[in-house]
């Protein structure tokens, strides 16, 4: 199997969760536990100025398909990873040299 240009945009695509606060981020993982894709619905708006629509279709498509709990697991997974990566960040941040 080959893996092209495509292939690499489309996986960007559906899993580059957007940056969130680290609360923000804990709220979205519960809530996708709860109700698959309403936390990606709340990371997706809070993401930036502008609301993701590809991040609105994913939601769309972690709630429709929860009843085979495919879109179930995905959510969790999707959760998981908006506080990995808020957490991450904020380690970022932290290590960050102070001016002086």
């Amino acid at each position: 199997m080959v893996v092209d240009n495509i292939d690499k945009q489309v996986w960007h695509l559906i899993s580059d969760v957007p940056y969130v606060s680290k609360p923000a981020a804990i709220v979205s993982a519960v809530f996708n536990v709860i109700l698959p894709g309403f936390g990606t619905v709340i990371a997706a708006c809070m993401g930036s100025e502008n609301v993701s629509k590809t991040q609105l279709t994913i939601a769309l498509i972690q709630f429709l398909t929860s009843y085979v709990l495919i879109g179930w697991i995905w959510s969790i997974y999707w959760g998981y990873l908006l506080v990995m990566k808020a957490m991450d960040q904020q380690s970022q941040t932290m290590r960050a040299p102070m001016g002086g």
